[in-house]
């Protein structure tokens, strides 16, 4: 069930859902899975959008853990660029190139 709400979170916020769909989003969504898996708990609009939250939380936790890992000027690059997502891809990728040397 841990896996199926995290998954369920990360589709969530990789679909924008309800900035695309609106602010009923969730209520759809906990009523048609109701309907889909019958005599399944925890599938409720609180539950869907504590979902949302776990795997929020779960994804900051991991990067902090990985950028702990990194050397510190990799990490200042990092947080210099957290408003330029192509800058902190391209700062990892020369990260993981180095470390595979």
């Amino acid at each position: 069930m841990l896996q199926f709400y995290w998954s369920l979170g990360k589709d969530i916020v990789a679909l924008h859902a309800e900035s695309q769909w609106g602010e009923k989003f969730l209520v759809n969504l906990s009523s048609d899975l109701r309907v889909k898996l019958p005599g399944v708990k925890g599938l409720s609009e609180t539950s869907i959008e504590y979902a949302k939250r776990f795997y929020l939380l779960y994804n900051v936790i991991s990067i902090l853990q990985f950028t702990l890992n990194l050397g510190v000027n990799y990490r200042i690059a990092l947080f210099q660029n957290m408003n330029c997502p192509s800058s902190i891809r391209q700062t990892l990728r020369v990260h993981c190139q180095a470390s595979k040397r």
